[in-house]
């Protein structure tokens, strides 16, 4: 008898939804989900697993600000470690690319010594962060610190990684990621970097270096090599639930000649290839380097974009704030945002991903 109320409720139910116009029906769950939603705050403490599960079933679009490496499990790493016959040194938590021996260990060993694996998991990502007692990193620290660990591994199986990253997102309702994936290919110029240091760089300096570059069969073999891992790591990946493309990124700390071939050679794979959507620079914005360098890296990016106007920048920026450096180091961010009149990747809109999810877990601590 049971069963046959709880049919004829359902089907009742359903029957009252089929009249409803469409647009009452969309009112009609839009005011169930806020209910629902309050009810999980309205107790005295949030109801996180609930919540949890909300925030997961939510449909979220697409995740515009997105690192490769820093979106894989530590432990997926450390299974990688062991495909590369890489090791773990229980001193430092640092891969060292060569056989296991003596101090550095297996990435099966790390994960089957549980006290070896949570204290590398407290370096390779903010597990523990806040339930620490003792003097650790601040969270901007941590954050930057976590890439020295994983990067000798995160270059390796690309194809599995992103396969992965795939499942996760269709799991969590995401259905476009834009990830920034390797760092561009890059050429040292000692003579460049002198002039540049010192402030003698002009369009003519940019032009001529570019020149030189396009030359250069190392550097345009990497740009090769960078496609084709785009291609074959990426092979597979896009369908009717889900879209993955790529930023090509600059690392803001290195050298100007270094900054400025990778910059070149990822305006040149943005060009070349449609999966390739934009351009960024990454690292942190208040070191000496980035601070030093901070408008020059602007001229270069104004440099290229007429050369390449069609395009795409996001760049990091919005971690120059007043304490964090000098007075006059907003200014310069401002003069140098102005220049390039794009707007900044880093700002208080990256959603929480569960530790597990990304072993920087990045964007919660940018």
């Amino acid at each position: 008898m049971q069963k046959k109320i709880a049919s004829l409720m359902v089907t009742a139910a359903l029957s009252a939804m089929v009249v409803l116009p469409l647009s009452a029906q969309a009112a009609s769950n839009a005011e169930l989900t806020r209910r629902h939603f309050a009810a999980l705050l309205a107790a005295p403490q949030p109801k996180l697993a609930e919540l949890t599960m909300f925030f997961t079933l939510m449909p979220k679009g697409g995740d515009l600000h997105h690192h490769y490496s820093g979106a894989i499990y530590a432990e997926q790493y450390l299974e990688w470690i062991d495909k590369q016959n890489y090791c773990v040194n229980q001193a430092s938590y640092q891969i060292e690319t060569h056989s296991p021996a003596g101090d550095c260990v297996s990435g099966s060993a790390v994960m089957n010594n549980n006290t070896l694996l949570a204290q590398l998991l407290q370096r390779w990502s903010d597990k523990d962060f806040y339930n620490h007692s003792t003097q650790q990193s601040p969270p901007d620290r941590q954050f930057f610190d976590t890439f020295g660990y994983f990067g000798p591994i995160s270059s390796f199986n690309t194809a599995d990684g992103l396969q992965r990253l795939k499942q996760r997102a269709i799991q969590e309702n995401l259905s476009y990621i834009e990830t920034m994936f390797h760092s561009a290919p890059m050429v040292k110029n000692p003579q460049f970097d002198q002039q540049a240091i010192g402030g003698g760089v002009n369009d003519a300096m940019l032009a001529a270096f570019s020149a030189e570059l396009e030359q250069d069969k190392s550097f345009n073999d990497g740009i090769t090599s960078y496609l084709d891992d785009v291609n074959t790591g990426g092979a597979g990946i896009d369908d009717a639930q889900f879209t993955l493309r790529y930023q090509s990124f600059v690392v803001r700390l290195l050298s100007p000649s270094q900054v400025f071939s990778a910059m070149l050679s990822s305006f040149k794979l943005a060009s070349q290839s449609p999966k390739i959507v934009g351009v960024n620079i990454v690292g942190q914005e208040s070191v000496n380097v980035s601070m030093r360098d901070y408008l020059l890296h602007m001229q270069m990016f104004k440099f290229l974009k007429a050369k390449y106007p069609k395009v795409n920048l996001a760049l990091h920026a919005g971690e120059l704030a007043l304490g964090v450096v000098p007075p006059e180091g907003p200014d310069l961010a401002h003069q140098g945002r102005h220049r390039r009149r794009r707007r900044p990747a880093h700002r208080p809109r990256h959603r929480h991903r569960p530790r597990e999810q990304s072993a920087g877990h990045h964007e919660k601590n940018a």
